[in-house]
C-alpha cells in the first residue's frame, strides 16, 4: 500500500499512534462483520478479540494474519505474513497500513422473513388452485469467517443483519423495499437483503408449494404442519448461504396466510366444515351408544353378581338353618338318655318291652284260638297256624333288634359289650372305647360330645382285626379290599363296579336273575 510522503501526512500518522495503541471492537451484537475505521497501525500496538469473535488483517483484497479471542500485541512473530510485506525488522518505526475486519461467530437469532407475494399451488385434496403466502424467522450463523469477508463484503466496512421480505407475507401483496448499502460515519455497510433477498424468496416460494403437494397437506389443516414445513424449508435453503460462509441452525414458519377472499376458497371451507361438523355429530352418536351399550353390561354384570351373592346368602341360610336344627335333634335326644338315665332305663329298655309285649299279644291270640277250636282257617280271629307264623317272625325280628341293640351303647356311660369272636380274640382285644373326630372318649355308639354316630369298622381279611375304620388295617397295614360280585346273567365274577365288565348287566338285575 503506498503512503504519503508529505510531512503533513507523517505528522497525521505520528498523531494516530498513540490513539491506536489498543485495536478493538465493543459495539453491539447486531453485526456480522465489522471494520475498524483506522486503517494504520503501530508494532507493538494491542489487539483485544472477545469471545465468539475473530480479526483479520485485511490488505489489497486480501485476507492475512487471523486472531482468535485474547489479547494479542502485534509484533513481527504474531504478524508472519504482514511481515513478509513490509518486513517489520527494517522498518520498526513506521506504521503499517492495513484493514482489520472484526468477524462475529455469534448466532443471529430473529431474523424476519415474508413472502413479498402469493405463491400459487394447486391444493393436492380438492385439486383447486390457491394463492397463498407465509412468514417467518430465521436464526444465521457465521460458519467460515474469511470465506464470507473474501467472497461477499470485500472492500465494503461491514455486513450487517436485517429482515428479509415483507411481514405480512404477501398478504395485500406488497412488494418488498429493495434495500441499498448503508453509509455509517462515511462507511459503508451492506446488509442481508442485498446479497439474499432474491435467492431466499424464490426458494422459500417454489419450496414451500412443493412441500404441501408433497406431504398432501389439508390447507385447512395446514397451521399443524408448520413444524413440518419448517424443516423441509430450512433443507432447502441451507445450501444458499453456505455457499458464503454462513449456516442456518434454525427456520421457522410461523405463519401462512390463506386466500380467504377468494371465492372458491370460501365454498371448499364451507363444505370442509359441514363435512367435519357431520363426522364429528357421528362420533358422538357412536359414544352414546357405546356409553349405553356399557351401561346395560355393567348392569346385566351388577345383577348377576348380586344373585350370586343372594344365592349364597340363601346358601349359607340354609346350612345355619340345618346346623341349628342338627344341634336342636342332638339336644333333644342327649335330654332324653338324660331323663331315661335317671329313671333307670334305656332306649333297649323299652323296645325290649314293646317286644315283649307284641310277644304276648300273639300268645293270647293263640290260647284265644285254640280254645275256641280254631283249625286251618278261622273267621274273624284267623288261623292257629297263622298266629304261630307270625309268633315266629315277631321273634326273629326281636332277635335281630336286641342283638343290634347289644353293639350300641348304653345311655350316658353304659356299655354292652358284644362277645368277640374267635378270630378277634386272637388277633386283637374286644374293643371298649372308641375316640371321636371332635376329641372326645366315648363307649356309646354315638359321640357324648358332639352326636356323630361311631364310624362303621371292618374286618381285615388278612389278619382279622375288626376295628379298622380306614382304608388301610390298623393292626397290619393291609389295604382294604373292594367288594366283588358274580355276574349271574353271565357268570363273570370279580366285577367291582355296578355293572359287569363282560356282558354290561347292571349289578342289582344281574343277582335278580
Amino acid at each position: 500500500m503506498l503512503f504519503s510522503s508529505s510531512k503533513k501526512a507523517m505528522k497525521k500518522l505520528k498523531s494516530a499512534r498513540n490513539n491506536l495503541a489498543v485495536i478493538r471492537y465493543d459495539d453491539d451484537n447486531s453485526t456480522f462483520i465489522w471494520k475498524h475505521p483506522e486503517e494504520d497501525f503501530q508494532i507493538g500496538s494491542q489487539l483485544i478479540v472477545h469471545e465468539s469473535q475473530e480479526a483479520i488483517f485485511f490488505l489489497n483484497g486480501e485476507a492475512f494474519d487471523t486472531f482468535g479471542p485474547g489479547r494479542h500485541t502485534l509484533e513481527t512473530e504474531t504478524l508472519p505474513l504482514l511481515n513478509k510485506v513490509f518486513n517489520f525488522a527494517t522498518k520498526k518505526d513506521m506504521p503499517f497500513h492495513a484493514e482489520v475486519y472484526f468477524i462475529n461467530y455469534a448466532t443471529q437469532m430473529g431474523i424476519k422473513w415474508g413472502t413479498d407475494s402469493r405463491v400459487r399451488f394447486v391444493d393436492p385434496v380438492s385439486k383447486i388452485p390457491f394463492d397463498i403466502g407465509a412468514s417467518g424467522e430465521i436464526n444465521l450463523k457465521v460458519k467460515n469467517g474469511r470465506k464470507l469477508l473474501v467472497t461477499l463484503v470485500g472492500v465494503a466496512a461491514g455486513l450487517l443483519r436485517n429482515d428479509f421480505g415483507a411481514q405480512d407475507g404477501g398478504r395485500g401483496n406488497k412488494q418488498a423495499k429493495s434495500s441499498a448499502p448503508v453509509m455509517v460515519k462515511g462507511a459503508t455497510y451492506y446488509s442481508l437483503s442485498d446479497f439474499f433477498r432474491a435467492p431466499l424468496m424464490s426458494e422459500v416460494k417454489s419450496s414451500l408449494a412443493s412441500a404441501i403437494v408433497t406431504k398432501q397437506i389439508n390447507i385447512f389443516e395446514i397451521d399443524m404442519y408448520l413444524e413440518t414445513l419448517s424443516g423441509y424449508l430450512r433443507e432447502k435453503i441451507a445450501p444458499i448461504f453456505e455457499e458464503y460462509g454462513l449456516e442456518v441452525p434454525q427456520f421457522y414458519v410461523s405463519n401462512v396466510s390463506l386466500p380467504d377472499d377468494d371465492r372458491n376458497f370460501q365454498e371448499l371451507k364451507t363444505l370442509q366444515t359441514k363435512a367435519y361438523l357431520d363426522v364429528k355429530a357421528e362420533e358422538v352418536r357412536h359414544n352414546i351408544a357405546k356409553a349405553e351399550r356399557d351401561r346395560r353390561i355393567t348392569e346385566e354384570e351388577t345383577e348377576a353378581q348380586l344373585e350370586i351373592i343372594r344365592a349364597q346368602n340363601r346358601a349359607q341360610a340354609q346350612k345355619i338353618s340345618a346346623e341349628a336344627e342338627a344341634a336342636s335333634e342332638r339336644m333333644k335326644g342327649l335330654a332324653e338318655a338324660e331323663v331315661m338315665k335317671e329313671k333307670g332305663y334305656s332306649e333297649k329298655d323299652i323296645i325290649e318291652a314293646d317286644v315283649q309285649k307284641e310277644y304276648a299279644r300273639s300268645l293270647g291270640k293263640i290260647n284265644a284260638n285254640l280254645g275256641s277250636g280254631g283249625g286251618t282257617s278261622g273267621g274273624g280271629g284267623g288261623s292257629v297256624a297263622s298266629d304261630f307264623i307270625n309268633l315266629a317272625v315277631g321273634m326273629k325280628i326281636a332277635e335281630n333288634v336286641v342283638g343290634k341293640l347289644d353293639n350300641m351303647a348304653a345311655p350316658l356311660g353304659e356299655k354292652q359289650q358284644a362277645a368277640p369272636s374267635e378270630k378277634t380274640e386272637k388277633t386283637q382285644p374286644a374293643q371298649e372305647s372308641w375316640k371321636c373326630s371332635c376329641g372326645a372318649e366315648n363307649k356309646g355308639a354315638f359321640c357324648g360330645s358332639c352326636g356323630k354316630p361311631r364310624p362303621e369298622t371292618w374286618i381285615c381279611s388278612h389278619c382279622g382285626y375288626t376295628g379298622n375304620t380306614k382304608k388301610f388295617c390298623e393292626n397290619c397295614g393291609n389295604p382294604k379290599e373292594t367288594p366283588t360280585w358274580k355276574c349271574t346273567k353271565c357268570g363273570t365274577e370279580g366285577n367291582t363296579q355296578n355293572f359287569c365288565g363282560e356282558c354290561g348287566a347292571k349289578k342289582e338285575s344281574a343277582a335278580e336273575k
